[in-house]
C-alpha cells in the first residue's frame, strides 16, 4: 500500500531526474493512489521551471495533459499554466500548441489562441512547410471561429507567397478584401498576379483593376493608367472602350483625365479604322 515516504521518495526521483520514464510512472502511480493530484500538478510546474530540453520538455507536456484530462477536466487553467511553460521550453511542440488552441477555443478567448499562433509561427522561422500549416489554421481560425477578419486577411496575405498558385486560398483573401471593402489591398493583390497570367487572365485582371479604381474607389485618374495597357493587349476592346467612356462621364473625372480618355479613345477608333 503506497504511504506518503513511498510518495516523496518518488518525486525527488523526478526532481533528480526530470527526463525519467519511470520515474513520472510511480509518481503519478502513488499520486492517484494517495489522492494527491495537486502534488502532481505542483511536480509539473516546479520541474519545468528549470531549464530542460525541449524534448523533456514536451514529455512533461504530455503527460501533465492526460493526467490534467482526468484529475483537472473542470479546471483548464491548470494545464494551461503547465503548457504555456512548456511553449517557452519547446517552441515546436505540436502537442502543446494543440492542446492549449481547445483550452482557448472553448473559453473563446480568442486575442489568445491568435496569439498563440503568432508565436508559433515565428517559431518556425525557415520551415516552409510548418509556416505554411500553421498560417492556414490561423487563417481559418480568424476568420471561421474567432470572427476576425482582418487578422484572417494578414494571415493569408503572409501565406500567399508561400502558396502562389493555391487558388483556395486566392478566392478566400479575395473574398475578405472585397466583403469588407479594402479596395487598395484587391488591387495590390491582382497587380501582383498579372506577370504569371495568361494573356486572357491578364485581360480579365486588369478590367477589374480600372473598375475597381473607378466604381470602388472613384478614382478616374488611376482607373485610366489601368484601362491603358488593357486597350492595347484585349483581342476584344469592347470593355476597355466601354471604361474609357466611363471614366470620361464620371463626375470624380477632371478635365485633364478627360480630355486624355477622350485622345486616346479616338487614337484608338482612328488605329482600328473605326471612324463612325
Amino acid at each position: 500500500m503506497a504511504d506518503l515516504s513511498h510518495f516523496e521518495e518518488a518525486t525527488a526521483a523526478v526532481q533528480h531526474s526530470p527526463h525519467a520514464v519511470s520515474a513520472w510512472n510511480e509518481a503519478e502511480g502513488l499520486a492517484a493512489e494517495l489522492d494527491k493530484p495537486d502534488a502532481i500538478a505542483a511536480l509539473y510546474t516546479q520541474t519545468l521551471a528549470g531549464q530542460l530540453e525541449p524534448h523533456v520538455a514536451e514529455m512533461i507536456g504530455e503527460r501533465a495533459g492526460s493526467f490534467c484530462d482526468e484529475w483537472f477536466g473542470d479546471e483548464p487553467a491548470v494545464l494551461e499554466k503547465i503548457l504555456s511553460r512548456v511553449l517557452q521550453l519547446a517552441p515546436l511542440s505540436e502537442g502543446a500548441l494543440q492542446r492549449l488552441s481547445v483550452i482557448y477555443t472553448v473559453a473563446e478567448r480568442w486575442k489568445d489562441l491568435l496569439a498563440l499562433y503568432d508565436r508559433a509561427i515565428d517559431a518556425a522561422g525557415k520551415d516552409a512547410g510548418r509556416r505554411t500549416r500553421l498560417l492556414r489554421e490561423a487563417a481559418q481560425l480568424a476568420k471561421d471561429v474567432a470572427n476576425q477578419p482582418g487578422r484572417a486577411i494578414a494571415y493569408y496575405q503572409r501565406l500567399l507567397p508561400l502558396v502562389p498558385d493555391d487558388v483556395q486560398v486566392i478566392q478566400g483573401l479575395v473574398r475578405l478584401l472585397e466583403r469588407h471593402e479594402r479596395w487598395a489591398e484587391l488591387i495590390s493583390l491582382w497587380e501582383g498576379r498579372l506577370e504569371g497570367q495568361s494573356k486572357k487572365e491578364r485581360e480579365k485582371s486588369r478590367a477589374r483593376i480600372a473598375a475597381c479604381w473607378l466604381d470602388n474607389l472613384h478614382d478616374p485618374q488611376n482607373a485610366l493608367a489601368a484601362a491603358k495597357p488593357l486597350l492595347v493587349e484585349a483581342e476584344d476592346d469592347h470593355e476597355s472602350c466601354a471604361l474609357l467612356e466611363r471614366i470620361i462621364e464620371a463626375k470624380e473625372a477632371t478635365k485633364g483625365v478627360r480630355d486624355a480618355a477622350l485622345d486616346l479613345l479616338r487614337s484608338h477608333y482612328d488605329l482600328t479604322n473605326r471612324p463612325r
